[in-house]
């Protein structure tokens, strides 16, 4: 047992080592081919709504088998304790946020994206929870790399490592998916596809192999859900309007929305954002503070919580 242990070991420290080497030369690529104003703001759009855009025919990424039945997802830290309670816990979808518990490390991030990688060899099977990375914002500078590198995208790090990680773990043609917080401008949508192009250029992935979600928390960025659906179109699959509260229709006679990152959208704006996402193709899932989705279709928006984990709708650490 000791041997098999030791060899066990043995394995993962070669493993972890050939994703940190192939890892950290792609974060370098990509830092270099995309400059990111980091730790500031996107530059304000100086173009309004693309009529071309809106007016054109066109669908985003086919939705997969795995997540037709969204019906009930949960959020909760990417510690491996609770990430292995999240993905048997009966849920369609379990997002593991790298923004609440991030690695203190680079090592300890290198650990953790093999970890949740050999966890994820079965995400997305029919009957299994699909295991959803949440990388840190796009403009968050990342520390743990800071020994590698000058100043990096923690969003960067985070989709990159996992997605190294996961191609030498699993099965060639396996799917990756990532929920990509706060895309609030098509300018932060244009730099998140170029990220996810130059990650399945370098891995060589297919198109069908990495599914985004987005999420949009400001009045801004869901009037330009189009735009920003239309940048990301060969990946995203769902629109997620981020911590919308009251959209259940407890206050129906309540004639707006209040958005966790400010500014208000009329229940009339939101009924047409879901219209966008049925005209497109993509799934409309709303958040709301205790991360049960609320799945939103023909105008109407209601709540399926057959399946749901009594009370543990966003898992906490464990122990």
């Amino acid at each position: 047992m000791s041997d098999q242990r030791t060899k066990k070991g043995a394995e993962q420290e070669i493993i972890e080592t050939k994703v940190s080497v192939a890892a950290s030369a792609l974060i370098k690529k990509i830092s270099q081919e995309i400059p990111l104003p980091l730790g500031g703001e996107f530059a304000p759009q100086s173009v309004g709504v693309d009529a071309a855009v809106r007016r054109s025919a066109w669908t985003v990424a086919r939705v997969p088998m795995s997540l037709e039945n969204r019906s009930v997802e949960i959020r909760g830290p990417a510690d491996l304790q609770v990430a292995s309670a999240g993905l048997s816990c009966g849920a369609d979808v379990f997002v593991a946020d790298m923004e609440i518990d991030p690695s203190g490390s680079w090592g300890a991030g290198v650990r953790q994206a093999v970890s949740l990688a050999s966890m994820d060899r079965v995400s997305g099977e029919d009957g299994h929870t699909v295991l959803t990375i949440r990388p840190r914002p796009l403009l968050q500078v990342d520390e743990k790399f800071a020994d590698v590198a000058a100043e990096v995208s923690a969003g960067i790090v985070d989709l990159v490592l996992y997605s190294v990680a996961h191609q030498m773990s699993a099965d060639s043609d396996s799917k990756l998916f990532f929920y990509l917080p706060d895309v609030n401008q098509r300018s932060a949508a244009i730099a998140w596809n170029r990220v996810l192009d130059l990650v399945a250029e370098s891995l060589e992935l297919s198109g069908n192999q990495i599914y985004v979600s987005v999420e949009v928390s400001s009045a801004a960025g869901l009037i330009k859900v189009e735009e920003i659906l239309w940048e990301l179109r060969r990946y995203v699959v769902a629109l997620n309007a981020r911590y919308v509260d009251d959209v259940v229709g407890a206050r129906p006679t309540s004639g707006a929305v209040q958005l966790e990152a400010g500014g208000k959208i009329s229940r009339q704006e939101l009924s047409e954002i879901v219209e966008i996402c049925n005209r497109r193709g993509a799934q409309a899932v709303c958040g709301v503070r205790n991360d049960i989705p609320l799945r939103v279709g023909n105008g109407n928006v209601k709540v399926s919580l057959s399946r749901a984990v009594p009370r543990s709708r966003e898992l906490s650490r464990i122990g």
